[in-house]
């Protein structure tokens, strides 16, 4: 009766764990799962590489560099940080602003201020659009600020204006933002 007792406990131990395996992530079609933590889990386009390194990063797949050694790319870049409950997320991307225009003077131009993003009616956050002058050329940027409960998540997309490649990749950047999941 013991041996037939300490069985039937040990398959229900076994199946206890089996079944606590966590939650599957589902990754959305034509994307890949860039990270996953505590705070969120964002996905980028299956076209864009990894950055090993920084698992936070990830660049499209038609990067490369010129013979005067300029970086031709577009780049995805996801930052957090804590906040209090009731931080004004315009704020927050006034302040992102102003750290900007301090450190790069002149170089620094705004676009179209901060815009409301929405995930179809709802609003989901901030943007902001800027560009940077780098020599010859000029990096366009937009940024989106979104935040829930203490975790501020932000989603930079950037890319050299040469060649087209902001206009190229901004679908790819569009999808990432729309498929982010905050917990």
């Amino acid at each position: 009766m013991k041996k037939i007792l300490s069985i039937l406990i040990l398959i229900a131990a076994l199946l206890a764990l089996t079944s606590c395996g966590g939650d599957e992530i589902s990754v959305p079609d034509g994307m890949q799962l860039l990270t996953d933590n505590d705070k969120y889990t964002v996905f980028v386009p299956e076209r864009w590489v990894i950055d090993d390194e920084k698992l936070s990063m990830a660049h499209d797949a038609d990067y490369k560099v010129n013979d005067n050694y300029e970086a031709f790319y577009a780049q995805i870049k996801i930052s957090t940080s804590t906040v209090d409950e009731d931080a004004n997320i315009e704020a927050y991307a006034n302040e992102y602003i102003e750290k900007f225009k301090n450190e790069y003077g002149d170089s620094f131009e705004l676009g179209s201020g901060i815009q409301d993003y929405k995930k179809g009616t709802v609003s989901a956050g901030k943007e902001i659009s800027f560009s940077l002058k780098k020599g010859k050329s000029k990096d366009l940027y937009r940024v989106t600020f979104m935040k829930k409960g203490t975790n501020m998540i932000e989603i930079s997309y950037f890319a050299n204006e040469v060649e087209g490649l902001f206009d190229t990749n901004l679908e790819d950047y569009e999808a990432t933002r729309e498929n982010i999941i905050l917990k």
